[in-house]
């Protein structure tokens, strides 16, 4: 088997929830999600428990997501 992409996603509004996500479920076999980020910070927490992110994994910045050299950036 492949080594999954690891994904960090900026957004996690309405249409990260109902589009993107929804999609990236049915891939799991290609794709993981291991950071969050969104610019409110809450939102982005919210996700990251449903999908068992630790808490490490959630930003409210951008810049400081992208400054992880473990991971693949999605943008919505």
């Amino acid at each position: 088997m492949a080594e999954r992409i690891r994904l960090g996603v900026i957004g996690t509004g309405m249409a990260w929830e109902r589009l993107h996500w929804p999609a990236l479920k049915k891939l799991s076999d290609k794709y993981e999600i291991t950071a969050v980020c969104n610019k409110t910070l809450e939102k982005a927490q919210t996700f990251a428990n449903s999908i068992s992110l630790t808490p490490d994994s959630v930003y409210a910045d951008y810049r400081d997501m992208l400054t992880r050299h473990d991971l693949a950036i999605f943008c919505r």
